[in-house]
Order: C-alpha cells, then sequence, then structure tokens
C-alpha cells in the first residue's frame, strides 16, 4: 500500500453547475467554474468530487474522479471523468444528470478510503524505532584470568580505600606483561543482535599527562545450545585514550561500531592491555566500561 498526498480541499464545498446535461457514459463534465476543482495552492482536484448531492433523492447523488480540466477558472470541462465512484448497489452509480446540477469537492467515501488507506500505509511502512542504551560494565563486573595456552596472566582486580572515604575497585593492567579480564553479559532481548556495539573505558593512572592507553576488546557469542568452546573472533575494536593528569579520571571516546560473529545474545569479553603499542610506562587502572548496544522499541 502506498501513501498518496491529499488535496488542500476547498472551504465550505463551494459548489458550481454543470453548463450543460451529461449521460451516464460521458467522461467530460461541462461546468461553470472551474476554480471549483483547484485548491490553495492551485493543484487539481482530482478526488471527492460529487454530483447531484442535493438531489430530492438521496441515494441519487454521483461521485467522480477526473484527472484533468481544460483550464483554471471560468467555464470549461473537467475530462477524464470516472462515474459512479464507491456505488453501493444501486445507490451512488452513473446517472443522467441536466444542466444545472450541482457539483462540488466533498469529503466523500472516496477520500474517506484515501485517509484510511494514507494511515494504513504509514503504519505498515513504519521500521522499528531504534535507539541507543548505555550498559556500564564496572570493574568489578570483569574477572582476572590467565588464558590456556596464551600465555601472560590475569589482570589484578583491586579494591582501594582513598582518604576522603572514597572507595573504588579497578582492574590493573602492567606495561609489561600481556594480562586479561574477562566478562559474561546477556543483552536485553529487544537487542536485535550483536551488530553495531560500541565500547569507552573509564581508567586512570599516577602517570602524567600526555601518555597514552590502549586496551583492546575480543568476543565471542553464544546462542542456546551453542558450543562452549569456540575461538575468540579476532580484535573486536581497540580503545585509546590520553591521560589527562596523575589521579585524574579519565574516558575514552567510543570506538567504531563492532559487530561480534555468531548467534544469540549472550556474550563473552575479553579485555587485554596493548601495552607494546600505548605509552604509558605505569599501571593502567580501568574502572570499568561503556557498553552501547542498539535497542528496538515497536
Amino acid at each position: 500500500m502506498v501513501y498518496v498526498a491529499l488535496a488542500k480541499l476547498k472551504k465550505n464545498s463551494v459548489s458550481t453547475t454543470l453548463s450543460g446535461g451529461i449521460t451516464d457514459s460521458d467522461s467530460t463534465i461541462p461546468v461553470a467554474e472551474l476554480a471549483v476543482f483547484y485548491d490553495a495552492d492551485s493543484v487539481l482536484i482530482t478526488k471527492g468530487i460529487v454530483l447531484g448531492y442535493n438531489d430530492v433523492t438521496e441515494s441519487a447523488s454521483e461521485e467522480i474522479t477526473i484527472t484533468g480540466a481544460s483550464g483554471t477558472s471560468g467555464a470549461g470541462n473537467l475530462t477524464g471523468a470516472t462515474r459512479g465512484v464507491k456505488a453501493d448497489g444501486s445507490d451512488g452509480i452513473a446517472s443522467a444528470w441536466g444542466s444545472g446540477t450541482r457539483i462540488a469537492v466533498m469529503f466523500s467515501t472516496g477520500i474517506y478510503d484515501q485517509i484510511c488507506n494514507n494511515i494504513a500505509a504509514h503504519e505498515s511502512g513504519k521500521a522499528p524505532n531504534p535507539f541507543f542504551d548505555y550498559i556500564r560494565l564496572p570493574a568489578s563486573a570483569w574477572t582476572v584470568y590467565t588464558p590456556l595456552s596464551m600465555g601472560g596472566t590475569g589482570a589484578e582486580l583491586v579494591t582501594e580505600k582513598l582518604s576522603n572515604g572514597i572507595e573504588r575497585t579497578y582492574l590493573g593492567y602492567g606495561y609489561a606483561t600481556t594480562q586479561y579480564a574477562y566478562l559474561e553479559i546477556d543483552l536485553p532481548e529487544d537487542c536485535a543482535d550483536a551488530s553495531n556495539l560500541t565500547i569507552a573505558m573509564q581508567w586512570e593512572t599516577v602517570s602524567a599527562a600526555g601518555d597514552t592507553c590502549v586496551m583492546d576488546l575480543y568476543g565471542a557469542r553464544f546462542a542456546d545450545g551453542s558450543a562452549s568452546n569456540v575461538a575468540l573472533s579476532t580484535k573486536l575494536a581497540t580503545m585509546t585514550d590520553t591521560n589527562t593528569g596523575a589521579n585524574q579520571r579519565n574516558k575514552s571516546a567510543e570506538t567504531a561500531p563492532f559487530t561480534i560473529t555468531g548467534a544469540g545474545k549472550h556474550l563473552s569479553l575479553v579485555l587485554v592491555r596493548d601495552f607494546a603499542t600505548d605509552t604509558l610506562d605505569a599501571q593502567a587502572k580501568i574502572l570499568g566500561t561503556v557498553l552501547k548496544i542498539i535497542r528496538t522499541l515497536v
């Protein structure tokens, strides 16, 4: 179903009259004033035209559509008329009409149907409405581990108390050894899939301003019945951020969108520091990560 724009109908259904008689099969309709059939934008109104609407027999009135007109004002002809539109049995059928019969653009059954069809076209054509949601994954949500056959060690999971009563937990990544942390998370049911995800990191360090920290993300996803032992994806995303100062909180920009291959909404993520690439000769304290997902409101 296709949306069809409605014309701007004439206020109060200003009428005119037939300037000559017509049969029940004529497709050219002579009228006394063509301006009646043009809207405020000077566009010809082709639907919702009713003949004999003031006839003493209500069932006799006839709806027509047209395709053109011989002019924009004054006496002339409506052309390409389809007769007896939306007739119901013998009501509204094409009829012979005499000179002087009233004719006007009206809120007819055809216009009503067009409005209904437009609403249906709008509703059926609507795409699901996506919106972003952010899931903060604190350091405590990650588990430090030493993966089999991959070398390296687990990152540190440290909880510390600061002098002002602040307590926080961070993942501590050194700058000379590959270290790992992993996370299991389920996406919401209204998250279409594991496509177009982004991630950002919140972190700090004791180093001075200007050093960069680089963290890499790997992952896999699973559905009901998936094998548990699968290979991690190639690198999904890289988070790079420049330190603003010693013991100051930093947040990286969101990564470019990435997709985790596979099926299902259960994710297994692995976070690794790329110390060989970054310039931070100190421990990187990862306070949390922020995962952006796309959800769908229907």
